[in-house]
């Protein structure tokens, strides 16, 4: 890199505000309501939008992907409640060399739905660009991880039986109708758009009734105040040694003020300044389908000093040393970088940069430093808007 010229003003960003939260709202409607009465709580049965989510997922897009043939464990059946064996919906295929037999044929899958089975696809955040954009954005939102199912369900036909989740539930009716039984909300039928939240351990069935249904089930795994507290005090000595030899002998107001002991102390870890700081986890990030990494290094044999670069989520500064500065991204992956490099790594973590308004160095190191960070997945050209950035 050659060598630093006069420093500029880098950009800021503003923090996203409440009312900000356009993919919760879309989902949720009166996201301010939702959050004091049923988040965590309560179930809530939405009827009056006509929000589809078509440009998110829907049959055609389940159908293509279908044809595409992806293989287990991103698809699987079941009908009431028993998975269908996969030798049902799936066939021997040849790739390459090799030969799978996991690969989901698409004739045997409507095979088993003319049966009675639901299909369940899978994971759609990991392998569905369109949800994997929207999966993205809410979770971001939402501060708390987020996974996509989606379910096809022939007429008169139940695919799972009654039970509950160990995490929340936000379903979104895509296609047809599905009649559902709710613990608090009794018997409630979602049409297209309809929406239904409901908390972890809501005990609820559903059943289809005179033709197919497509539903997404977006489930959040939040994180809690045990949790939380549960970290804060992980390891701490007191709570760590083993009860006294012979406890159940001890006077019970004895053995009470030993464990009482104990608990203050762990009272008092609680009560650290930077005791949020250390328990609370990372904000979700995800590093899959809206990455662009393929295009991105592609991109970067054509760089010029007007690409504006936008910094990827998850990336952050590390403190690094005396003459470097680190980077970091999800995944652990690290890049260490000239320590005269830093003005303009924060500026680009601020806010989207063109190359050649990077701070504090000349024309040649603004490009040597923009290709660097776009080969090695730290930013990404403009074009490439990743969701909610």
């Amino acid at each position: 890199m050659g060598q630093a010229k006069a420093p500029k003003t880098p950009a800021t960003s503003r923090p996203l505000t409440r009312t900000q939260l356009p993919a919760l709202a879309r989902l949720l409607g009166d996201t301010a309501m939702f959050a004091e009465q049923h988040w965590g709580v309560t179930p809530l049965h939405i009827g009056e939008t006509e929000d589809t989510f078509s440009d998110v997922f829907s049959l055609a897009a389940l159908e293509q992907w279908l044809a595409a043939s992806p293989r287990r464990p991103t698809v699987r059946m079941v009908a009431d409640g028993v998975n269908v064996d996969p030798s049902r919906y799936c066939k021997p295929t040849r790739l390459g060399p090799d030969t799978f037999a996991d690969v989901v044929s698409l004739d045997r899958v409507v095979d088993c739905l003319n049966d009675g089975a639901t299909l369940v696809a899978q994971s759609l955040h990991r392998v569905c660009a369109p949800v994997a954009e929207y999966a993205e954005v809410l979770e971001r939102e939402l501060s708390h991880r987020v996974q996509v199912n989606a379910y096809l369900t022939p007429p008169s036909a139940t695919g799972l039986r009654p039970h509950n989740d160990g995490h929340d539930v936000v379903v979104v009716q895509l296609h047809g109708s599905k009649k559902w039984t709710v613990d608090g909300l009794g018997e409630t039928l979602l049409g297209p758009g309809n929406r239904l939240y409901m908390p972890r351990g809501t005990s609820h069935s559903a059943v289809t009734e005179s033709g197919h249904s497509l539903h997404l089930t977006i489930g959040i795994h939040p994180v809690t105040y045990r949790q939380i507290a549960t970290r804060a005090i992980a390891g701490h000595a007191a709570l760590s040694k083993p009860l006294p030899i012979g406890y159940q002998h001890l006077e019970h107001a004895e053995l009470a003020a030993i464990v009482e002991t104990a608990i203050a102390e762990a009272r008092n870890a609680l009560r650290r300044p930077d005791v949020a700081r250390d328990a609370l986890p990372m904000p979700p990030t995800r590093t899959g389908l809206t990455a662009h990494r393929l295009q991105c290094v592609v991109a970067a044999d054509h760089l010029d000093a007007a690409t504006v670069l936008s910094a990827n989520r998850g990336v952050y500064v590390t403190s690094g040393g005396p003459d470097h500065v680190e980077l970091r991204r999800p995944g652990g992956v690290g890049l260490r970088l000239p320590r005269y490099t830093e003005c303009a790594v924060t500026q680009l973590l601020a806010a989207s940069t063109a190359i050649d308004d990077l701070v504090g160095l000349d024309p040649e190191s603004q490009l040597v430093l923009g290709t660097r960070l776009l080969r090695d997945g730290f930013v990404h050209p403009q074009r490439f808007a990743c969701p909610g950035g």
